[in-house]
């Protein structure tokens, strides 16, 4: 799915910029491709996330499991929902990934401010360049900008974003007898959990954001750096 992100996520950086290669993208345009990269991974996660979630949340064994594997839950949701069944919960998924509008608006801000820093010799070791204090320092680390700017995009995109999924996940792991509409689910989940169900799961979830999308977008730009400079050789 990070392939499929990042990948649209550079197509449409390039379609906002237009001919003009040169065109710096404002931290809005920045989101504005994140958005458009969010809904083009959500037509290829939705029918491996509803695939996935059916066999997690199927807890017997034997012949007493509904479904025999990811095919039988692919048969079945066809047969339930008609052609596009394993699509079912698009709506939903493109309504979370349509946070990535602040996971890449954000990593634009974040990127700006660590670069606008300078690495100190004397505590707190970083200061803003230009401030009298700085008599002496270099620049932050393009790589330690990719690191740090993603995972800090990374929590602020689960942070606002985490009621959503929550949602989300219920309505695609619900029954299919009767099953309560997406925009309905909100409702359904304050009314039988209160407002803490909606940030059920949170505190993990923002503890592993850091390290893997930290680490995920530190290895894409530095991998994109390395072909850049391979090509003007």
């Amino acid at each position: 799915m990070d392939a499929v992100q990042l990948g649209s996520l550079s197509n449409y950086r390039l379609l906002l910029q237009g001919d003009n290669k040169a065109h710096k993208l404002s931290h809005v345009e920045h989101g504005l491709a994140g958005l458009g990269a969010g809904w083009t991974v959500a037509l290829v996660a939705t029918p491996v996330e509803i695939i996935k979630m059916r066999l997690q949340m199927q807890y017997a064994s034997g012949a007493k499991r509904k479904y025999r594997g990811p095919v039988d839950v692919a048969r079945h949701l066809t047969r339930q929902y008609g052609p596009l069944g394993i699509w079912h919960g698009l709506p939903a998924t493109m309504s979370q990934r349509s946070f990535f509008f602040f996971l890449w608006g954000s990593y634009d801000v974040y990127s700006e401010w660590l670069r606008s820093l300078r690495v100190t010799p004397s505590f707190p070791y970083l200061a803003k360049a230009g401030s009298p204090e700085v008599t002496k320092g270099w620049p932050v680390s393009e790589k330690l900008v990719n690191f740090v700017a993603g995972g800090l995009a990374a929590n602020t995109f689960w942070c606002l974003c985490y009621p959503v999924d929550v949602v989300k996940n219920r309505f695609m792991t619900q029954g299919d007898e009767s099953p309560i509409p997406f925009r309905k689910m909100f409702r359904h989940v304050y009314l039988t959990e209160g407002l803490s169900g909606f940030v059920r799961g949170f505190v993990p979830t923002f503890i592993r954001a850091f390290p893997t999308n930290a680490s995920a977008i530190f290895v894409w730009e530095s991998t994109v750096r390395l072909i850049k400079s391979e090509g003007r050789e």
